[in-house]
């Protein structure tokens, strides 16, 4: 058994690289091996914010890659964040609250 192991992780010419746990799941920052680029979708949300004074609200499931798309795009291109956490006791109220007080001071 140890030596499919260790033949399955060899070397060979065709220079295979193997990465490391922590390399493959981020525990922060953009993942390079795993987050899927959806060129569609980036399409729809650049069309989004052509038009002045848009809020954009991103909802889903654990891991599903918000954090990422909005490190990856939204952080590096200019875009004002407003980023809520929610859990069980969170309210609409409190969802909108932030965005909405921010606009009121612009």
């Amino acid at each position: 058994m140890i030596n499919f192991f260790k033949n399955l992780f060899k070397k060979n010419e065709n220079k295979i690289t193997i990465l490391r746990t922590s390399e493959v799941f981020k525990i922060s920052g953009v993942p390079i091996h795993t987050f899927v680029e959806r060129l569609d979708f980036n399409a729809r949300i650049n069309e989004f914010f052509t038009s002045k004074d848009n809020v954009l609200l991103f909802l889903g499931y654990s891991k599903s890659g918000k954090t990422v798309y909005r490190k990856k795009h939204l952080e590096k291109d200019g875009f004002k964040i407003i980023t809520f956490r929610c859990n069980n006791e969170s309210t609409i109220n409190q969802l909108y609250d932030p965005p909405l007080a921010r606009a009121s001071r612009s």
